[in-house]
C-alpha cells in the first residue's frame, strides 16, 4: 500500500496533478480553521501572553531541523509516499483531539496542551513534508514546474480565502454558551478536512526514488553546498528576510485583536485580503521574473513590503475608525 511506481503514465500523471491541486486545496482549509488568526486568537482566549504567540510562532520553524533526520530515514526506508501520507493524516488527528481544549476548565492546562499539541504537529508536518517535497518535485516533470506550482498555489490561496472568512464567521457567529467553545467546532472542521486532504495526497503517484549515489558522510553533505559563495550569500539573505518578516507577523494578530478590538472576522477579512493580493499578482510575479530575474524583483518588493509593515505605527495619525481600517486594508 502507498508503494512507489516503476512507471507512472501520462494518464496516472494529469490525474496525480489534479489531485494533488485539491490535496493543497483541502490542506488550506485545515489551516484556516486550525492556524494562522484563528490559532493566535483562540491561545489570546485561553489567556496567552506575548510570550506564548512568539513560542507558537517559533515552533513551526524550529521543527524545521527535524528535516535533517528526515532525509536519513527517507532514504533508509524509500517510501516517501507512505511516510508523507501516514504523518500528515496524524497530524490531522491530533487536530481534531484540540477540539476538546475549550471543554477544560483551567484555561492556563488548556494553554500549555496546545503548545505541546502544536511541537508535535509542527514535527510531523516537518518531516511529513520533507518527504511529500521531494516525491513531488520528482514526480512533475521540471519543463512543467512552473505552470503546475502556479496552479496548485492559486486554487490552494483561493480556497483559503474563502475558508479562512467561514472560520471566522464560525468564531464570531456560532452561538454557543462559552465563547472558546466556537473554537472546538472549528478545530473539527480542520480535522475532519485535513482527512480529505490525505486522501487526494495518496491518489497522487510516486516514482521510485533514484539512487543517491556514492555513500558520504551527513557532515559531508552538510558542508559540501557552503563551498559555493553564491550559496552562502543566499543563505544570510534567507536568514535576514526570515526574521525580519516574521519577527512581527504572529503579534500583527494581537495587535488587532487586543489593541484595536477588531472581532475576528474583521482580522480574518484582513488576512484573506492579503491572500487576494497574492493570488492575483502570482502569474504576474512570474512573468517578471522570466523577464527581469528574481533577483531584481526582490530588490523593488522588498523595500515596499517593509515600508507597509513599518506604516501599521502610524495607522493612529487617522482619527476615523472607518479611515483607520481602510489604512489597514
Amino acid at each position: 500500500m502507498l508503494r512507489p511506481s516503476a512507471h507512472i503514465t501520462p494518464a496516472a500523471l494529469d490525474a496525480g496533478k489534479h489531485a494533488l491541486v485539491l490535496d493543497l486545496a483541502w490542506a488550506n482549509v485545515t489551516g484556516a480553521f486550525s492556524g494562522g488568526v484563528i490559532l493566535v486568537a483562540f491561545a489570546l482566549g485561553l489567556g496567552a501572553t506575548p510570550m506564548h504567540v512568539g513560542l507558537l510562532a517559533a515552533i513551526p520553524f524550529i521543527a524545521q531541523a527535524l528535516q535533517l533526520p528526515a532525509t536519513l530515514l527517507i532514504e533508509r526506508v524509500r517510501m516517501r509516499r507512505r511516510i508523507g501520507v501516514v504523518l500528515v493524516t496524524a497530524a490531522r488527528a491530533l487536530i481534531l483531539l484540540l477540539a476538546l481544549l475549550p471543554f477544560i476548565g483551567e484555561p492556563g492546562v488548556a494553554l500549555s496542551v496546545l503548545i505541546a499539541a502544536q511541537v508535535v504537529l509542527a514535527g510531523l508536518n516537518a518531516v511529513g513534508g520533507c518527504a511529500v517535497n521531494s516525491w513531488l518535485h520528482q514526480l512533475i516533470p521540471r519543463e512543467q514546474f512552473g505552470s503546475f506550482f502556479a496552479r496548485r498555489l492559486f486554487w490552494g490561496t483561493s480556497v483559503a480565502c474563502v475558508a479562512t472568512l467561514a472560520a471566522g464567521a464560525v468564531i464570531d457567529r456560532l452561538p454557543v454558551a462559552d465563547p472558546l467553545q466556537a473554537y472546538s467546532a472549528a478545530f473539527v472542521i480542520a480535522g475532519l478536512s485535513g482527512f480529505v486532504r490525505s486522501s487526494y495526497l495518496a491518489q497522487a503517484p510516486a516514482p521510485v526514488m533514484p539512487d543517491v549515489g556514492p555513500a558520504t558522510t551527513i557532515r559531508a553533505r552538510l558542508l559540501a553546498p557552503f563551498a559555493d559563495a553564491n550559496f552562502r550569500r543566499l543563505l544570510v539573505f534567507q536568514a535576514a528576510w526570515t526574521v525580519a518578516s516574521n519577527l512581527a507577523a504572529p503579534f500583527i494578530t494581537v495587535y488587532l485583536i487586543k489593541q484595536r478590538e477588531y472581532a475576528v472576522t474583521t482580522v480574518t477579512s484582513l488576512w484573506v485580503t492579503s491572500q487576494v493580493a497574492n493570488a492575483l499578482t502570482l502569474y504576474l510575479w512570474g512573468r517578471l521574473s522570466d523577464r527581469l530575474s528574481n533577483k531584481a524583483v526582490l530588490a523593488v518588493v522588498l523595500p515596499v513590503n517593509f515600508a507597509c509593515v513599518l506604516a501599521l505605527v502610524f495607522v493612529d495619525a487617522a482619527k476615523d475608525p472607518p479611515v483607520q481600517l481602510a489604512l489597514l486594508y
